[in-house]
């Protein structure tokens, strides 16, 4: 279904698929359309966990979700295992990076290694509670641990990433 670029007035939405939302394209056009995200285990390689989002919601926000279903899958597969091993790190792209996303991984004790965009010099005064996880996060990733793991996440993720686009 081929729909028109501004619908004067009017909700875009398709009769194949009335849950996709309207999503920012190259060149200025838009397409309705879903955002897949999901998780990889990146010592197996893995999917671990894999959610769908509408297009319109940005990656801060989704990211709570598959962090969720990473916790439930983990949690569901470990269920007769005598020693869990809990979700430890969260390995990411700069487009998660948000203070609010630093406060919640270190409430869950979660070690975030997420590349910082480039913002220039951080003032704290707004968001003082963010402060020592974002400084944290900033000290694992300059790291040769942290920029190990951010390597291998650039081989391990992207590549569904790819394949799902694709698809």
């Amino acid at each position: 279904i081929r729909l028109p670029e501004r619908s004067a007035g009017r909700k875009r939405t398709t009769p194949h698929d009335p849950d996709a939302k309207v999503t920012k394209m190259k060149a200025w056009r838009t397409h309705l359309a879903h955002k897949g995200g999901h998780a990889v285990d990146l010592e197996t390689g893995a999917i671990v966990a894999v959610t769908v989002q509408g297009a319109d919601e940005g990656d801060t926000t989704t990211m709570v979700d598959t962090v969720t279903a990473v916790i439930e899958q983990g949690e569901a597969a470990q269920a007769d295992v005598d020693d869990p091993q809990p979700l430890e790190r969260i390995i990411a792209d700069k487009g998660y990076h948000s203070n609010r996303i630093m406060v919640e991984l270190d409430a869950l004790g979660v070690r975030s290694y997420i590349a910082e965009p480039a913002r220039g010099r951080r003032h704290w005064p707004k968001a003082p509670e963010a402060q020592a996880p974002g400084s944290g996060n900033r000290r694992r990733i300059q790291g040769r641990r942290g920029r190990r793991l951010l390597r291998r996440r650039g081989e391990y993720v992207e590549r569904p990433f790819a394949h799902l686009h694709d698809t």
